[in-house]
């Protein structure tokens, strides 16, 4: 796959649909922040079941609202459409129980798999990912093979996967490295200490900040989606090419 041809594509989709991406960007962030708030307020409290247990619904809200907003994208560049805003909704109602079930035990695999080491988890969320749009193509395959077929598709196009995904982090690296800059200060003793204080430059630098935090999760959006469409083509040539054989 040429990468440069993909991050082109994705590029123009999100010229193509900027609102409803920075809409459903705001959506992802709102929920992200509200998640790292409530883990940060509740970390000495002593009702650890009850919060473990929001935080887990949190996350598990975050992670399927992710994942029918990415089918509502493969499901728009298939169509040759705009995104629907609120499509992600009428995804998850299309898509039924199965999808649902698919998108928690990928959530749990991916989790299992991250206790063991963080390297097992991030390879595995590369290659389960694929399952989803097995699904979303094949609506009657079984949930094993879904998984069998990423398995499969994915075995050496993780890294293509994986090094997009850097690249689209760029603009989240410098949001944040410019927050860093303008808020944190390096003590005498060399600690650390946040500075509060707001003037002009702080307020432009948050800015830009803040429009690179957006920009980077929109193209984490529609990057998978992108991504599994060139991945369907590369599928059907392969199988042109054989049949012609």
């Amino acid at each position: 796959m040429n990468k440069g041809q993909i991050l082109r594509r994705i590029n123009d989709w999100l010229k193509e649909n900027f609102i409803s991406f920075l809409i459903l960007s705001l959506m992802v962030v709102f929920l992200g922040v509200s998640i790292f708030y409530f883990n940060n307020d509740n970390l000495d409290s002593k009702d650890y079941t009850r919060d473990l247990l929001i935080y887990t619904s949190l996350n598990t809200l975050l992670a399927l609202f992710n994942t029918y907003v990415r089918i509502e994208n493969y499901e728009a560049l298939k169509e040759n459409r705009k995104v629907k805003t609120f499509g992600f909704i009428k995804q998850a109602s299309k898509h039924g129980n199965k999808m649902f079930l698919l998108s928690m035990l990928i959530q749990i695999k991916i989790t299992l798999w991250t206790m063991l080491f963080i390297i097992p988890g991030l390879v595995k969320r590369l290659e389960y990912q694929r399952a989803v749009y097995n699904m979303v193509d094949y609506p009657d395959m079984q949930i094993g093979e879904a998984f069998a077929s990423a398995r499969q598709e994915m075995s050496s196009r993780k890294w293509d996967l994986f090094s997009i995904e850097l690249i689209t982090l760029i603009p989240l690296m410098l949001a944040v490295m410019m927050l860093f800059y303008s808020f944190v200060q390096i003590t005498f003793d060399g600690g650390m200490r946040i500075d509060y204080s707001i003037d002009v430059f702080k307020v432009i630098v948050g800015l830009f900040a803040v429009f690179g935090i957006m920009y980077s999760n929109m193209l984490s959006l529609s990057l998978e989606p992108v991504f599994n469409l060139e991945l369907n083509k590369k599928r059907e040539e392969n199988i042109t090419d054989n049949y012609s054989i």
